[in-house]
C-alpha cells in the first residue's frame, strides 16, 4: 500500500504487521474476511506499475471504509502498534458488555 497502514478489526489482539498469521487466522475465525472484503473494492492489475498499484489499493481501501458502517474496522498504521491494537480492543470490550 502507499501508505504505511493495514487495516483490521476492533476485536482483533493481533499487530498484522509482526504477528500476521495469527492476525489472519483470528479474522478468519470471527468471520470477517478482511482481506478478501478490501480485494472487493480494490481494481488493479500487475501489469501497472508500482505506483499506479498503490494509488489503486488505496483508493479500494478508502471505498472499502465508505461502507464501514459498523465502524469495526480500523487503519493500523505501523508506528502506532500494539498500542492502539489494546486501546481499540478495550474499547470494543467495553462497548459489547454495554449491549450485553
Amino acid at each position: 500500500m502507499g501508505s504505511d497502514y493495514m487495516v483490521t478489526t476492533m476485536d482483533n489482539e493481533w499487530n498484522p504487521f509482526t504477528h500476521f498469521r495469527e492476525w489472519w487466522d483470528t479474522d478468519h475465525a470471527r468471520g470477517h474476511n478482511t482481506c478478501e472484503q478490501i480485494d472487493y473494492y480494490c481494481k488493479t492489475s500487475i501489469d501497472q506499475d508500482d505506483d499506479v498499484i498503490n494509488s489503486d489499493v488505496d483508493f479500494g481501501v478508502d471505498l472499502f471504509f465508505e461502507h464501514n458502517v459498523t465502524g469495526l474496522w480500523y487503519k493500523l498504521y505501523r508506528e502506532d502498534g500494539d498500542e492502539l491494537i489494546k486501546m481499540a480492543n478495550k474499547a470494543f470490550n467495553e462497548a459489547v458488555s454495554q449491549v450485553s
